[in-house]
Parts: structure tokens; C-alpha cells; sequence
């Protein structure tokens, strides 16, 4: 091979060389174009549920659920308009369309409204009438110990004829015979019930216990409501500045 033909090969190789680099080049700026494609599309999607979640925020409920109200009173003043120009009973109307679905959800609703108008507070009687029909549900009985018993009277009063023992009333004085005394267990339960009514006392009792030694840092009620505030917010940060001042040794 002569020096002119392998000068001409090396030229073709070193062409060939110089395709394949701009064939590599081009397959990367294609890869580079589908990645940032796929970047804005990603961005594109993420800004749309951005503003769905903004667009779901700004709905309110609240709002939603009076609107709601609003058109099923223009609905019922609509029909009511409509039944009285061809002569219809509108409540006849409507109590005939009532469905078991919509009975059994009215009576729902009145029994919640009864329940929260008995909550309220008419006078003593009431509440003491309200708190022992509680305590009779709560109550549970010994009926072994009832029909026990029972059968014994009954056994004697063949004898006797007589039932007061067991059937007793207000002139009765045998509750102070040996045998009615209650046994342990009963007057445990009597003592655990008595707890549980001073426990909720406790509870239910909103009076503020008054503190005598406690340091005064307010010139009324308003004014002690506010220091506490003040108190629970603070207290964690300035207990070692109020510590070196009661000591003297602040800076």
C-alpha cells in the first residue's frame, strides 16, 4: 500500500470517528430533551393539584351545607306555590311521598331533640326523680338471696297466715330483727356506690378552691384570670430571672 491510499484510509477512519461522536451527541440531547419533557410535565401536575388543593381549601362547609338549605326551602315554597294553584293539599302531598328511610330518621331527630330539652333544669324534684331512675337502672339486685328469702316467708305464713316479715310497710318494725340485717357484701356495695356519688360531686362542682397561701400578683378577678394566662406561657422562660431576683443575685 502506497503512502497516498493508507493517508486516504485514515481519513475515512477518522471521518467515521467524527459521525459516531455526533450521533452520540445527538442521542444525548434527545435523551436531555425527553428528561426535561418529563420535568415539565411532573411540574405541570404538581401545580395543578396544588391548585386543586388551594381551589378545595377555600371551600367551606359551613357555606355549603346553608346553600344546601337555601334550595330546599326555594323547593318546598316552589311546590306549596304550585299545589295551591291546582288546588292540592300540599302536607297530604307531601306525607304521601314519605319514605320508612325518612319516618325513621324524624323519629330520630325528635327523640334527640326531647333528650336535649329533658337535659335542661326545671326545678329539684326533677333532678332527684331523674337521679333515682338512674340508680335503679344501675342497680342489680341479689334475686338468689330475694327468692330465698322469699320461700321462708312463704313457708312460715303457712303457719302463721302472716306476710308482714317479708312484704313490709311503713308501720313495719322488723328491720330491726336479727335477721334482716344486711350481709357485708351489701353494705359494701352501698359504700362503693356513696363513693362514686361523692366522686362526682367533686367533678361536677365548678367552685375555684381558694388558695390562702398562694402570692397575690393581681388587683381583681379579671386581672388574676390574665396573670395565670400569662403564667402558663411564660413561667417555663423566666423562672431563673424570677429565681435570682427573689435571691438578690440578678444582674
Amino acid at each position: 500500500m502506497s503512502d497516498k491510499e493508507s493517508e486516504e484510509v485514515n481519513t475515512e477512519v477518522t471521518s467515521t470517528k467524527k459521525l459516531t461522536n455526533k450521533e452520540r451527541k445527538l442521542e444525548r440531547l434527545k435523551k436531555f430533551k425527553k428528561l426535561q419533557e418529563r420535568l415539565d410535565d411532573s411540574i405541570n401536575e404538581n401545580r395543578k393539584d396544588v391548585y386543586e388543593e388551594h381551589s378545595k381549601s377555600k371551600e367551606n362547609p359551613k357555606e355549603e351545607a346553608r346553600q344546601e338549605r337555601k334550595r330546599r326551602k326555594a323547593e318546598i315554597l316552589l311546590d306549596k306555590k304550585l299545589a295551591e294553584e291546582n288546588d292540592i293539599d300540599y302536607d297530604r302531598k307531601r306525607a304521601l311521598e314519605y319514605t320508612i328511610e325518612d319516618v325513621e330518621r324524624w323519629e330520630k331527630k325528635q327523640k334527640r331533640k326531647a333528650k336535649r330539652a329533658d337535659t335542661g333544669f326545671t326545678d329539684y324534684a326533677q333532678i332527684a326523680a331523674k337521679k333515682y331512675k338512674k340508680q335503679i337502672k344501675e342497680f342489680k339486685p341479689n334475686l338468689q338471696e330475694y327468692n330465698k328469702q322469699k320461700q321462708i316467708a312463704i313457708l312460715s305464713s303457712l303457719n302463721t297466715g302472716d306476710t308482714s316479715d317479708f312484704y313490709r310497710d311503713a308501720n313495719s318494725t322488723a328491720y330491726a330483727s336479727i335477721d334482716s340485717k344486711p350481709n357485708t357484701e351489701a353494705v359494701n356495695r352501698l359504700v362503693k356506690d356513696l363513693e362514686k356519688q361523692v366522686e362526682r360531686r367533686n367533678k361536677f362542682s365548678r367552685r375555684r378552691r381558694w388558695d390562702e397561701d398562694a402570692e397575690v400578683t393581681y388587683i381583681n378577678e379579671r386581672n388574676m384570670r390574665f396573670n395565670k394566662k400569662l403564667s402558663r406561657a411564660y413561667d417555663k422562660y423566666t423562672e431563673e430571672i424570677k429565681a435570682n431576683l427573689e435571691r438578690g443575685t440578678a444582674l
